[in-house]
């Protein structure tokens, strides 16, 4: 499924997907785009977008799963606990975590 954006769509990479050419300049993206991406969403451990201009890579993002654990600052864990129900609080809550992100738009990299 492809969400179109004008001349971009933003799709989400899965099995089978083929993975086009793309350079950011920066080696460990490169290599995780076109090798650790697709491995690492079969395995569940992260879901990358890919955003594509004509048939070429604009750019990419990552997402993982974490969670937010209890901090000693007991402050801070006071805070978020305040907006949770007592029976459904935790020493961590689920969280989204942002990995891996590059755009290339037009020749410029926006890490």
């Amino acid at each position: 499924m492809a969400l179109n954006l004008g001349q971009y769509s933003l799709l989400k990479l899965q099995s089978g997907y083929l993975i086009k050419d793309f350079d950011c300049t920066d080696r460990d993206l490169n290599d995780f785009f076109s090798q650790e991406a697709l491995p690492y969403y079969e395995q569940l451990l992260t879901v990358t977008y890919v955003l594509e201009a004509e048939n070429k890579t604009a750019g990419f993002f990552s997402l993982s799963n974490d969670k937010i654990q209890r901090a000693e600052n007991k402050p801070v864990w006071n805070r978020i606990n305040r907006h949770i129900k007592f029976e459904k609080r935790r020493n961590f809550y689920p969280a989204l975590l942002p990995e891996e992100r590059v755009w290339f738009f037009h020749g410029k990299r926006y890490p």
